[in-house]
């Protein structure tokens, strides 16, 4: 499985449409899907690019994603599990957008939080250039 630029996709979603079996493709973009009938048909999606459907024919799949220009509606992510739209969002967030991680440099994402988001310390544990910090949320 390429995009557009005929790089692999890692961790696009597989699934036979209507049922519960599915995989993720891997490092180098392929995957292995067991269980699927001819003519069932086979959905392949990832955030940022169009769902593709196509129909198993016994076949090896060479499949392309384009990527979705449409606007994604924003989505927040919750600590205590799932996620849900941010205007059914009840409880307190922090937002930051993209501008800081494009306007400094950061040795991993983590540091790029530190002093942007309000209540998470971002401590380095080791000293270890790539090793990743310790993210704490402070509750008030």
């Amino acid at each position: 499985m390429v995009n557009d630029a005929f790089s692999p996709v890692i961790g696009a979603s597989v699934v036979v449409k209507g049922s519960t079996n599915g995989v993720i493709t891997d490092i180098d973009g392929n995957f292995s899907l067991s269980g699927v009938k001819e003519g069932d048909i086979i959905q392949i999606s990832f955030v940022g690019y169009k769902t593709v459907e196509q129909v198993w024919n016994e076949k090896l799949l060479n499949i392309s994603l384009q990527e979705d220009s449409e606007l994604l509606e924003e989505v927040v992510v919750v600590g205590y599990g799932g996620s849900q739209k941010r205007v059914a969002l009840t409880t307190a967030i922090s937002k930051m957008g993209n501008k800081v991680l494009e306007n400094a440099a950061f040795s991993n994402a983590g540091q790029s939080l530190q002093g942007s988001v309000t209540g998470l310390r971002v401590v380095d544990t080791s000293g270890q250039p790539g090793e990743s910090p310790s993210i704490i949320s402070i509750s008030r």
